[in-house]
């Protein structure tokens, strides 16, 4: 959906329209063309936005649960900042929040669901969760807030 053509029913984003959505993201230094709603996510709205020089951003739009998602952009947004500032590539970058309109604008990353798993794939997660557990010792981690909704033991899973 080019333009942002979709009404804000589409977006978890405290109900503001489509040109306000934009005019937000603009006004936090990134000026986006385009805007198209990606399907396929959860609790929340993501829009693949892309700037005049064809760069691409994920702009993601929390539900209007205020006080709820806010807390939930927060850590989200700081969890991947710490990685960020500790070099960890396979997450996406932050760029800016707007905590008044539930939003957060990180970098896009192009993919999909890995639907034939292959050695390289559990390689890659296991590097992942190892950097995880040695960044988890830093000072700095122990700032973090844990997810909103994190299930820290396996045996809650059950």
């Amino acid at each position: 959906m080019s333009g942002l053509e979709a009404n804000s029913s589409h977006c978890g984003c405290r109900v503001i329209a489509s040109n306000q959505l934009k005019a937000a993201i603009n006004a936090k230094g990134v000026s986006i063309e385009t805007m198209e709603i990606v399907t396929g996510g959860g609790n929340n709205t993501i829009y693949k936005a892309t700037d005049a020089n064809g760069k691409h951003y994920a702009v993601k739009c929390y539900s209007h649960r205020e006080a709820v998602e806010n807390e939930r952009l927060n850590r989200e947004f700081s969890a991947l900042a710490f990685l960020q500032a500790h070099n960890v590539t396979n997450v996406p970058c932050v760029h800016e929040k707007d905590l008044s309109e539930h939003f957060a604008i990180y970098d896009w990353i192009e993919g999909g669901r890995v639907k034939d798993v292959k050695q390289h794939h559990v390689d890659g997660l296991i590097d992942f969760l190892s950097q995880l557990k040695t960044l988890s010792l830093m000072s700095d981690a122990k700032k973090l807030e844990s997810a909103k909704d994190a299930c820290l033991s396996a045996t809650d899973l059950l």
